[in-house]
């Protein structure tokens, strides 16, 4: 049972660290930024290298060719064309790697040992154990960090709602993007580019700053150190039971 454990534990750790270098690999080849505009031409919206719109532009004498009440759309319209602009330049730029293999490999299941699909990862030092746990115990506490962190991840997705200091303009932002956009119809119409900007880009800058104050990202630190202590105890539980039954 404790060859099973310990076997199963550094599966899990060999591919943590694949889709660690995995993930590390996309982020570098990521653009670290993109630009759209809506279909009038009259809304330019940019997005930075985490996905979201970091600024917002309404061009001069945008009211001879959007209505006041399609602001707000166009915005929107301008965040997907952006989107897409930086999705395309981030495949293009995967294209000229091994990407697709990778995340194939990762998928394929295997029965094969951990040394057939790569080299061995080995278990972090842990300096502050004690060896006095049992093993069982540090396997369950393994097994229910693990499901924490599944639970967290699958967690509803926090958002921050931004609004202009004259409260007509609103947006919504989470994690994956801009979620919402309003703006007040009769109060767009008395409005010149520079102004609707500005209130675009106030209620912009409030949203992030709430959306960063909301999200908190599990760390995977306590987990690992949890981690490698259960590596460290059942490989030594391992090497004992050998040596007795030598």
């Amino acid at each position: 049972m404790t060859q099973e454990i310990l076997k199963k534990l550094q599966q899990i750790q060999q591919q943590a660290k694949a889709v660690h270098d995995l993930m590390l690999s996309l982020q570098e080849h990521a653009p670290r930024g993109a630009e759209g505009n809506d279909s009038t031409g009259q809304v330019r919206v940019s997005i930075g290298a985490d996905g979201l719109p970091k600024a917002i532009r309404v061009e001069k004498g945008w009211q001879d060719r959007l209505a006041p009440q399609a602001v707000a759309q166009a915005v929107m319209e301008a965040f997907t064309v952006a989107v897409a602009n930086g999705m395309r330049a981030w495949s293009e730029a995967m294209d000229r790697t091994s990407w697709l293999s990778r995340v194939e490999a990762l998928e394929a299941p295997t029965d094969k040992p951990i040394s057939a699909r790569g080299p061995a990862v080995s278990p972090p030092a842990v300096t502050s154990f004690s060896g006095s746990r049992a093993p069982q115990d540090v396997a369950e506490d393994v097994l229910r960090a693990a499901d924490r962190f599944r639970r967290q991840a699958t967690s509803e997705t926090p958002v921050g709602v931004g609004v202009d200091n004259s409260g007509n303009v609103s947006i919504t932002l989470s994690r994956s993007g801009l979620e919402q956009c309003t703006v007040q119809t009769v109060w767009a119409l008395r409005q010149d580019n520079r102004a609707l900007t500005s209130a675009l880009e106030t209620a912009l800058h409030a949203a992030r700053s709430e959306l960063d104050a909301q999200a908190s990202r599990p760390s995977p630190d306590a987990f690992n150190d949890l981690l490698g202590e259960a590596l460290a105890v059942l490989q030594r539980t391992a090497a004992t039971t050998g040596r007795v039954r030598r």
